[in-house]
């Protein structure tokens, strides 16, 4: 017997335009993937999910949603990019998943 397909909602902020995703859970290995695929941010991603460039920095604007604990790559390239820590994330490291339903990130 499979799992049925649970629908997710991410809303993502860009230069002031709100875009709502509907996926599901693993459909994306990561919120930056979701990104790069359905909003087309330029310049977004530079270093395909490593953690290390900062160039998909979001911040979630659901105060709700709480994020798992930061992994050290992400932990070291915020600290060095000066972002505050919580409440920016990469979304490199964010996983869709039903944590992700219905929040509301934008991209920093």
């Amino acid at each position: 017997m499979t799992k049925p397909v649970t629908d997710i909602a991410v809303t993502i902020s860009c230069n002031g335009h709100d875009t709502i995703v509907h996926t599901y859970e693993h459909e994306y290995r990561s919120l930056m993937q979701l990104i790069r695929d359905q909003v087309f941010v330029e310049d977004f991603g530079e270093c395909g999910g490593m953690g290390r460039c900062a160039t998909c920095k979001v911040v979630a604007l659901n105060h709700e949603y709480t994020p798992e604990d930061y992994e050290r790559n992400e932990w070291a390239t915020l600290t060095k990019a000066g972002d505050e820590i919580p409440p920016t994330r990469l979304s490199c490291q964010v996983a869709i998943d039903k944590k992700a339903d219905r929040v509301h990130f934008s991209i920093l």
